[in-house]
């Protein structure tokens, strides 16, 4: 970033204790019971197992056995001990799983024991800076900087180490008291995520508010464009689509009351979306999504079709916006109404019609192109809630 360098050094990488323990052949639990996402394999060259002789047979167990979201590996060949003398070259492998894995069954399908694997707790990005020692703690005692392209990964671990590295620097600065941002240093912590688009608004003084604002709306558009591609990834690799609730009912029914409830169950923050027309002008990035009392022609009716989407996962889709549009990343969405979704579909399309010498409202739904089937096979459960009851309508 440019100008943070005159004002403090690069910023360092913490490790804590116990892993800096585990990385150093430390004591170790056999492995026999510990099940964990993030997990680091550290053996020398020269007991690696047959299995995993070299670092074209490593790769081929990782990926056709083991099947990690992420791993990345790298040969450490140029330490040296305390005397100076060289250390016994060995394999560093760090691995992350969606769900926790058992120790003792990864070390088994490696061919090895499980006191060569270490459970790694805390921020699993200093489990892959440790690879090339750029943690805080490797960098005090002069460990030898590898370079990222040494490491073979899954995924691009250079750019990775990029966003660590501008993360650590930009805490650090963001924590110096008294310190005025510059407009690009406000810019490129938004672009990191170091800070919120709240956050470097109430930094900003009014005269760069005023001038800037359209900036930050981009840069901040740029930013859930970026994390929504990093989650569709996710999400094509797991298999998942979006799934869509329909709840609709007259007013004092409960369906906002169970919108909120369905959300907290999905145990992820979710966003709550007015009846306004710029209603995802606030949107963050939230991986569930309430339309709260959606009404016909708030938003054009290709725009709600793309969003309620299922396999708009595997393409992407943008959400209307004022400045920008706004990249979604939801796999869950639930929508409430007081229209079911075939009179919303009917109102949709409603109009004034003049018959004879009187004007009536009408809908021309039936005449058009967009077929109600095109908005009901999008969506998965409809719920209809009344003040005694609630009636599930259909479920996919």
């Amino acid at each position: 970033m440019a100008g943070l360098g005159a004002r403090y050094k690069p910023g360092h990488i913490t490790v804590s204790k116990c892993q800096k323990s585990q990385v150093k052949g430390g004591k170790h639990d056999m492995g026999k019971t510990i099940r964990c996402k993030n997990m680091m394999y550290v053996q020398q060259v020269k007991h690696l197992p047959a299995k995993i002789a070299d670092k074209d047979k490593m790769i081929a167990v990782i990926e056709n056995e083991l099947k990690p979201q992420r791993y990345a590996i790298i040969l450490h060949d140029k330490d040296t001990n305390k005397d100076g003398t060289p250390e016994a070259p060995g394999y560093h492998v760090m691995l992350c799983f969606e769900n926790a894995r058992s120790i003792a069954a990864t070390a088994k399908h490696l061919g090895d024991n499980p006191q060569y694997i270490t459970k790694w707790n805390g921020d699993v990005n200093n489990g892959f800076a440790y690879l090339l020692h750029r943690t805080k703690a490797a960098k005090a005692k002069g460990k030898h900087q590898y370079d990222p392209s040494e490491v073979a990964a899954n995924f691009d671990f250079a750019g990775l180490l990029q966003q660590i590295e501008n993360k650590v620097n930009l805490k650090q600065y963001k924590a110096q008291d008294g310190v005025n941002f510059s407009i690009d240093e406000l810019l490129n912590a938004l672009y990191v995520g170091i800070m919120s688009k709240d956050e470097v608004e109430k930094r900003m003084t009014g005269a760069q508010y005023g001038r800037y604002r359209r900036q930050v709306e981009d840069v901040w558009a740029k930013r859930l464009r970026n994390l929504a591609d990093e989650w569709r990834k996710e999400m094509i690799a797991q298999g998942k689509q979006t799934t869509v609730i329909w709840l609709y009912g007259e007013a004092g029914t409960g369906k906002t009351h169970m919108a909120r409830t369905l959300a907290e169950k999905a145990n992820q923050p979710f966003f709550m979306a007015g009846s306004s027309r710029d209603i995802f002008q606030n949107y963050s990035g939230e991986h569930t999504i309430i339309l709260d009392e959606l009404r016909p022609k708030i938003m054009a009716y290709q725009d709600l079709l793309r969003i309620l989407d299922p396999f708009n996962i595997k393409t992407g889709v943008n959400a209307p916006a004022r400045y920008n549009d706004k990249a979604l990343a939801a796999d869950l969405i639930i929508v409430t109404s007081p229209y079911s979704p075939y009179k919303f579909w009917l109102e949709q399309f409603s109009t004034l019609v003049r018959y004879n010498f009187d004007v009536r409202k009408a809908s021309l739904a039936e005449e058009g192109e967009d077929d109600f089937d095109q908005l009901d096979r999008r969506i998965g459960v409809t719920i209809c809630l009344e003040q005694d009851f609630i009636y599930q309508m259909k479920s996919n």
